[in-house]
């Protein structure tokens, strides 16, 4: 399925002194498929590195010297990495946070060469470490769920895309072009826009979409215990498992256990948010642009 993010990643890869991406998102958005797709469409080869499955290869990253990381690789992996053909992918960093701050080295000794990073939760491996980040010498990108222009056009719904692309605020829209736009709409929404569940739900069926979903929200809850030392994970279940009948309500942390501390609450809850699991809308007295000059942060919605 197409991706937007796709025409980022080439501009990037043809920019003169590009520096190293690290695209951040939250677990399933499609980080991986889209490096894979890039090197595919861009006829280069790929050297995959999953630090969750092979953590001990960050040790063969060598902040004296990326000509002997690079020799390292080579050796380790039976292959060349020819800065003109080949694509350095390390995904899931988090695993290795050691290798994070040596990214600045492939920038300053290695330029040529095409290095993309990955990884989910990054924020909390940022906050939990001391080193230094690589500030100026690497790329950020943020890739999200699939969006509802992507959806129609995994959907070919190619007319709909397009008349979309073109709308103006305030234009009339006939009424049985909006009433197919809300029934993709809610299609969408249930899907969650992720990007497996709109696949399965293409090539399948609803049931076979739902089981995807059900083991994605497994992965989330999963992936809990790792913040263990910081924030209770019995508490950010709780959080997590609340906010879908909460969206679009005033926030308050009574509704989510009038037992816990609101203190307490809130930060489970900022964690999620830096985890890109979850969004807060602000309240806003502004009359116009910019929205955020007359914000009020005591006050938002999920």
């Amino acid at each position: 399925m197409h991706r937007n993010a796709l025409e980022y990643i080439r501009k990037w890869h043809h920019t003169e002194n590009r520096k190293p991406l690290i695209i951040r998102g939250a677990r399933q958005v499609g980080k991986s498929y889209l490096v894979r797709e890039f090197a595919k469409q861009a006829g280069m080869s790929i050297l995959e590195i999953n630090f969750e499955k092979n953590p001990e290869i960050g040790k063969l990253f060598d902040i004296s010297s990326i000509d002997k990381t690079c020799e390292f690789l080579e050796i380790q992996y039976k292959t060349r990495l020819d800065p003109k053909t080949t694509v350095l992918f390390l995904d899931e960093i988090q695993a290795a946070p050691q290798v994070i701050p040596i990214l600045r080295y492939f920038y300053e000794e290695q330029p040529k060469l095409c290095v993309i990073a990955a990884g989910s939760l990054l924020e909390f491996v940022l906050k939990d470490h001391s080193f230094s980040m690589p500030v100026g010498r690497v790329e950020y990108f943020h890739l999200g769920p699939m969006t509802f222009e992507e959806f129609l056009e995994a959907k070919e719904e190619t007319e709909l895309k397009k008349f979309i692309g073109t709308y103006h605020f305030g234009d009339s829209i006939p009424s049985p072009l909006h009433q197919r736009l809300m029934s993709q709409i809610r299609t969408y929404s249930v899907t969650g826009g992720m990007p497996e569940a709109i696949k399965t739900y293409l090539e399948n069926s609803w049931e076979s979409c739902e089981s995807v979903k059900k083991n994605l929200l497994s992965t989330y809850m999963d992936d809990f215990s790792k913040y263990r030392n910081r924030i209770p994970d019995l508490r950010l279940r709780k959080i997590f498992q609340t906010m879908p009948r909460l969206i679009g309500e005033k926030f308050k942390y009574v509704n989510i256990d009038p037992l816990e501390r609101a203190k307490d609450l809130g930060q489970a809850l900022d964690l999620l948010c830096m985890a890109r699991v979850g969004y807060r809308i602000y309240h806003s007295s502004s009359n116009g642009v910019p929205l955020g000059s007359e914000i009020n942060s005591k006050f938002f919605k999920l």
